[in-house]
């Protein structure tokens, strides 16, 4: 019975893949599950971190505090959407976070990791 239970995950599981989103907008449809996803674009990240670095470009602000820099460097334009009082925690992608939040000292232990 294991083999089969494990056998029918692989089998949707590649399913899913293969069908792309097709399959998954209509169950999400069906079940009525919502997904919406919005973070900052890349020049606004890239504004962000400007603003930190003019401040603080050896430590940044601190791991986990994007939505502190935020709330402080967000464009004027931000704050006549929809999204205007909406946290985000992270930046257009990983690395871009990184930077605001820790720096040169963050992106250099990164590198470090990656190559030693």
């Amino acid at each position: 019975k294991k083999s089969y239970s494990m056998l029918f995950v692989l089998v949707f599981s590649v399913v899913l893949i293969i069908s792309g989103t097709l399959l998954s907008n209509s169950l999400a449809q069906f079940f009525g599950i919502n997904n919406f996803d919005v973070r900052p674009n890349v020049s606004s990240t890239i504004n962000v971190i400007k603003s930190e670095w003019s401040r603080n470009p050896v430590t940044g602000s601190g791991p986990n505090t994007f939505s502190d820099l935020w709330a402080l460097y967000k464009p004027l334009e931000v704050n006549q959407s929809d999204f205007w009082s909406t946290n985000f925690f992270f930046g257009s992608g990983f690395i871009p976070t990184v930077l605001a939040t820790t720096g040169v000292l963050g992106i250099l232990s990164i590198l470090f990791s990656l190559f030693y």
